[in-house]
Formats: C-alpha cells, sequence, structure tokens
C-alpha cells in the first residue's frame, strides 16, 4: 500500500501496486495548483486582524488597508512576500514575530518576507523599508526668541527598523541674549510620539563658541523641538545637530 507525502499531501504508491490512478491523478494536481504560485504576482490582500497567506494566490502579493495586523496564517515551511500599500502596523507577538521582536509600522512600498514555522509562528525574516535613508528639508517653526532660522537643503536620515537617525545643520538669530529660543522642525518618517524621551539629541554651534542645545520630542505636533540659551546675539550663527527617534 502507497503513503502519503507530508510537504503537499500527495499519493506515493508502492512498487508494482495497481488501481491507483485516481491518487496519482490527484497529487499532480497538487503539484500543479502548488507550482501555479510560486513566482507570480497574487491578487491583493485587504489588512486586517488576522490574514491568510496559504490562501495568498501569488508568492508575492500587494497588502492594502490600514488595519494593523496581528496574526498571519501561513504553514510550516511556506513563504510569501508582502508589500504594503499604506501605513500599517505588524504587531509583533508569541505567533507573529516580527525584527527586534517589535512592532513594525510600515509605510507604502515596503516589503516583508514571511516564514511559516511550527505550531502557527509566522516569522518575518526580511524587511525591506521602500526608503531607508536619503535627505530631506525639513519645515521650519520658530517657536520663541527667534528673528529667524533656517535649515540647509541637505538633512539626511537613516532608517533601523523602527529607529531614524537624524542629522543636518541650521542657522539662527537669537532675539534676546540669555533667554530660551525654541524652533522645531518636521520629521523625515512619521511617528506618533508620545512621550518627549521617544525623540532625543544635541546641536553644537560650528562658528561660535560654547553654544549648544538639546533636541526632544514635540508630542503635541509630533515633530523634533530645538532648545537652548545663547549668551550673546551674534547673527547668522551656523548649527549642526543629530538626534534619532522611535516610529510608533
Amino acid at each position: 500500500m502507497g503513503t502519503t507525502t507530508t510537504l503537499l499531501a500527495l499519493y506515493k504508491p508502492s512498487l508494482g501496486e495497481s488501481g491507483y490512478d485516481d491518487e496519482v491523478n490527484a497529487s499532480f494536481d497538487v503539484i500543479d495548483a502548488a507550482l501555479g504560485k510560486l513566482h507570480v504576482h497574487g491578487a491583493d490582500i485587504a489588512s486586517a486582524g488576522t490574514i491568510d497567506l496559504d490562501a495568498a494566490t501569488g508568492d508575492i502579493i500587494d497588502l492594502t488597508g490600514t488595519t494593523p495586523i496581528t496574526v498571519i496564517t501561513l504553514a510550516n515551511g511556506k513563504k510569501r512576500t508582502v508589500r504594503t500599500t499604506g501605513i500599517l502596523t505588524f504587531t509583533n507577538g508569541a505567533s507573529l514575530i516580527m525584527p527586534s521582536n517589535s512592532n513594525i509600522k510600515s509605510a507604502a512600498g515596503d516589503i516583508f518576507t514571511f516564514r511559516g514555522y511550527a505550531a502557527g509562528v509566522v516569522r518575518c525574516v526580511l524587511f525591506s523599508p521602500f526608503n531607508p535613508s536619503g535627505t530631506y528639508t525639513p519645515t521650519v517653526t520658530n517657536i520663541i526668541n527667534l528673528d529667524a532660522s533656517a535649515f540647509g537643503t541637505t538633512c539626511h536620515y537613516m532608517r533601523v527598523v523602527n529607529e531614524v537617525l537624524v542629522s543636518g545643520e541650521f542657522t539662527a538669530d537669537v532675539t534676546a541674549a540669555g533667554s530660551t529660543a525654541q524652533l522645531r522642525i518636521d520629521l523625515p518618517i512619521a511617528s506618533a510620539l508620545t512621550a518627549t524621551n521617544q525623540l532625543s539629541g544635541t546641536f553644537v554651534s560650528a562658528n561660535a563658541a560654547s553654544i549648544c542645545g538639546v533636541i526632544y520630542a514635540d508630542v503635541t505636533n509630533d515633530q523634533a523641538e530645538f532648545e537652548w540659551i545663547q549668551p550673546s546675539t551674534p547673527s547668522n550663527i551656523t548649527y549642526r545637530f543629530m538626534f534619532s527617534y522611535t516610529i510608533l
């Protein structure tokens, strides 16, 4: 008597066994269906709390919508590659294991590769953000004690999983010496900041001695806030800065 394989549930007849045509034909149908999903861009799948990648019609699919995902169904050993078309969160947990064991918020065009493991566990084995690094020109808002400020056109950023590092330079003219000056800028990759310490950095003057400041999260506007006290009021002081923050 023949046996059934564990990978694709194919029927393997014993040598010389007769009367097994139906089983062999069914096995060929299973093989044809499995091969038909390889190297195929399948139909879109809408985001939901649970998504079934076993039911995907290809090995690469687009994931639409913005609903957070907490569970993925994918059989042990199978692989699926997903491209997100919008902003949504993959929630790390016991059955869905994301890189660094942390939730990951996607952007449009991000690529995720998932592999199924035993006991219903699915692991994200590759995360490739669409914009892992680049340059941008921040939008600046002067808050207090500033006549003018301007940021360079080549501020740099780099994303690693959920952390973003930003650096660059700006110029500022303080209105009154000895008083707090503040400004804020937008972020290259958006984050819903809820605590001031979720963004942190420093800056120092490049052409005036002993002038420096701190950078922290503006949780009201989801931006980076710069704060310092300047002992005198020379104009057009250049500062160089660096800060990092978490994408939430």
